[in-house]
């Protein structure tokens, strides 16, 4: 099995451990990976049942994953890539984890905290 097949089965299980909270049980969406670089990304002061507030999250999510695993500078095509797959895979977990975040607003689940904790690689 391959990282990318890892990183993506671990991001399904992540979404559907979300999708399952109650709210007896509120826990905040984090998808948990060893070894990635993580940030965490608030939505406390969005509406993010709003699509203003959303569009706003998402480009919270877009501007982590981007400190975190970009930066401009010239480099191997290896590392260029590994930095990209980084990105694109803190955009992706950032977005499934909004994603769980509107659906639990919108089922009247109360999460306990507005924070995403995105990870790369």
């Amino acid at each position: 099995m391959n990282q990318l097949t890892i990183i993506l089965a671990s991001a399904a299980a992540a979404a559907t451990a979300l999708a399952s909270t109650t709210a007896a049980i509120a826990q905040p969406p984090v998808i948990v990976q060893a070894d990635a670089p993580q940030a965490s990304v608030s939505y406390a002061d969005l509406n993010i049942g709003s699509g203003a507030g959303q569009d706003r999250l998402a480009d919270r999510i877009r501007g982590a994953a981007r400190d975190l695993c970009l930066e401009n500078a010239r480099e191997e095509l290896q590392v260029t890539l590994a930095r990209r797959h980084c990105y694109d895979t803190a955009v992706g977990s950032g977005l499934e984890q909004m994603r769980a975040a509107i659906a639990a607003r919108e089922s009247g689940v109360t999460l306990a905290a507005a924070t995403l904790t995105i990870r790369g690689r």
